[in-house]
């Protein structure tokens, strides 16, 4: 293996860490963003039921002290709602960003192969034409062999 080629593999070895870590951080990502998704669909659940039961008490009658607090419970979720909504969109960034290193990760990693495929194309190549004069000067020599054997 010459050192050409030795340092296209290291510097491959490299380029496919390089991507494994990004996709890796990519998973880790959008494992974060699923997880809030869930969240904000508990809050969304929490949120109906306390409406829900809201407007149960509204028709039984429920003291004013009582709405007071639902009312104050409701801020709150909403105010949650925002936040998981805001942390969510900044984690879809998050996302989109790690996504494109992994693209570039990728596609450097495949600018190696293509290289390290070239130059494997080259050496056999080289070998092939270096074999080609090395038989011709073989033959070369058997015809001025023959020729010198009938000249004398």
């Amino acid at each position: 293996m010459s050192t050409e080629e030795f340092r296209l593999d290291a510097l491959l070895k490299l380029r496919k860490k390089e991507a494994n870590l990004q996709q890796g951080k990519m998973n880790a990502c959008i494992r974060r963003l699923e997880e809030q998704h869930q969240e904000m669909d508990r809050t969304n659940q929490e949120y109906n039921a306390v409406v829900t039961l809201l407007r149960e008490e509204d028709q039984i009658g429920a003291t004013l002290s009582e709405l007071m607090v639902h009312r104050r419970y409701l801020e709150r979720m909403r105010d949650l709602a925002k936040q998981q909504g805001e942390l969510s969109d900044a984690l879809a960034a998050d996302l989109e960003q790690v996504r494109g290193h992994v693209i570039e990760a990728i596609q450097r990693c495949r600018a190696v192969e293509k290289l390290k495929e070239r130059f494997v194309e080259r050496e056999s190549e080289r070998a092939e034409r270096s074999e080609q004069r090395f038989v011709d000067a073989e033959t070369s020599a058997r015809f001025a062999a023959v020729i010198q054997a009938e000249s004398a």
